[in-house]
């Protein structure tokens, strides 16, 4: 049984370093806002750049890729006509958008897998994971755009996506994935990498700093769906669509993990960035990542 609570034990120490430095005056609003500035035009993408960078678009792998990609635009959709059915503002939407469908498959997911499954090629793994997360990130900047921004002239609104910065390092990334290495590619690769990786930590970081507030009840019950959605429902249609489609089992296995994952600190980036509803955003992810010290290795388990 993998020891979830000790790969998850650093990003609640960070999480509670955020905490404190709240409540110590050190960390202002206006410099956690600083931060997820720097998080979502830097260190965001340059986590994409590196993932899809080192990403190998084969022929086999192609289609598993695209698998994680198509899912994550059906689902989302699905849940967008879902909520659509209650009376939730746009911003809200979003952002329970974010919690259910943007899994923390980078900074968790790939230790978990590596763990569980040492015998899947691990750089497979890495591609879906990453597709998945990409995938969302973007689809909800496209639902900021339709639903909170409400762009209405179709060239503004292209225009607006052109210039994101996480929409560029998807291009980028895919661009330089089909470049053949050198040495001066592999130096600005581990360049790129290096910076991609403050992501999470500076993410979590910032995430401690709105956990010192008192949560209403409204959002512990939208919360508390979307923490049911996130950790039991998605995994489950995930498990039933993969079968379906006939996958090997050890891709269905995996599929399955990744959809698993908590809720993705990088959601809360944008949630902050857009000012969507960051205080429910924050308690998705708190919510999901305490309770995947049990539902992950269940999963682990049943999937065995």
């Amino acid at each position: 049984m993998i020891n979830t609570f000790m790969i998850l034990l650093p990003v609640f120490g960070i999480i509670a370093l955020g905490y404190v430095l709240h409540r110590l005056d050190i960390f202002k609003k206006k410099f956690v806002h600083g931060l997820n500035l720097f998080i979502y035009y830097v260190s965001l993408p340059a986590l994409i750049i590196s993932l899809f960078w080192n990403i190998e678009f084969t022929r086999s792998t192609l289609g598993f890729f695209g698998f994680h990609a198509g899912l994550i635009v059906v689902l989302c959709l699905i849940l967008v006509l879902v909520l659509s059915l209650f009376k939730i503002n746009s911003k809200t939407k979003v952002a329970l958008v974010l919690g259910v469908m943007v899994g923390n498959t980078v900074y968790m997911g790939y230790p978990i897998l590596g763990a569980a499954y040492p015998y899947f090629p691990i750089e497979v793994g890495i591609g879906a994971g990453a597709i998945q997360l990409v995938t969302g990130l973007l689809i909800a900047v496209f639902l900021v755009e339709y639903m909170v921004l409400r762009t209405k002239k179709v060239s503004t609104y292209m225009l607006d996506l052109a210039k994101n910065p996480l929409v560029i390092a998807v291009i980028v990334g895919v661009a330089l994935s089909l470049v053949p290495h050198s040495e001066a590619m592999n130096a600005g690769s581990k360049v790129i990498s290096v910076i991609g990786q403050t992501a999470s930590p500076l993410a979590l970081l910032t995430l401690g700093f709105f956990m010192n507030r008192n949560i209403s009840k409204e959002s512990m019950m939208l919360g508390g769906v979307a923490v049911l959605a996130k950790l039991l429902v998605l995994p489950i249609v995930v498990l039933v669509i993969s079968i379906m489609l006939g996958y090997s089992r050890e891709f269905v296995e995996v599929s399955v993990l990744i959809s698993a994952m908590p809720t993705a600190v990088t959601s809360f980036i944008l949630a902050e960035k857009y000012k969507l509803d960051e205080n429910l955003s924050a308690d998705i992810i708190l919510a999901t990542t305490i309770l995947s010290i049990i539902t992950i290795p269940v999963v682990v388990w049943m999937l065995g």
